[in-house]
């Protein structure tokens, strides 16, 4: 009987070492992938998330502001009729009294949505104050 060399036999290599370790490594990149990808997906979410609420927000924002153009011209009307009306004629105070209170109940509730009365007309843009909406060419 001969003897077995050790060094023989360390040299070689198991071929199923060699295939649990390629294994290894393609699960290891398998693994990898999949949490890019699951952080991709989270990542879509959440911008798709964020994107929604802006769309929605944009959306009552110009419902909202369609609504107050259309209810802008019924004030401008209820304060023109209270500037004439007779209010020296004790038979229109009833009349007036209601016209007052109805403006004043409208403007409480555009007030509530940030829209504000401007008292001043024919005031050079301010910046700081207005929103230009359009140019016009003045004299």
């Amino acid at each position: 009987m001969e003897a077995v060399e050790p060094e023989a036999s360390a040299e070689q290599v198991d071929p199923r070492d060699e295939k649990i370790a390629n294994l290894e490594a393609q699960l290891a990149e398998a693994q990898t992938r999949e949490r890019d990808g699951i952080l991709r997906v989270k990542a879509e979410m959440e911008n798709l998330r964020r994107r929604t609420e802006l769309d929605i927000e944009k959306a009552h924002k110009f419902a909202l502001e369609k609504f107050i153009n259309e209810l802008l011209p019924v004030i401008d009307s209820l304060d023109r009729a209270l500037e004439v009306a007779d209010k020296a004629n004790p038979d229109m105070s009833a009349m007036v009294e209601g016209i007052e209170l109805t403006l004043k109940s409208m403007l409480d509730v555009v007030r509530k949505f940030g829209v504000e009365v401007i008292a001043e007309t024919n005031v050079p843009l301010d910046p700081n104050v207005h929103q230009a909406i359009a140019m016009v060419e003045s004299d």
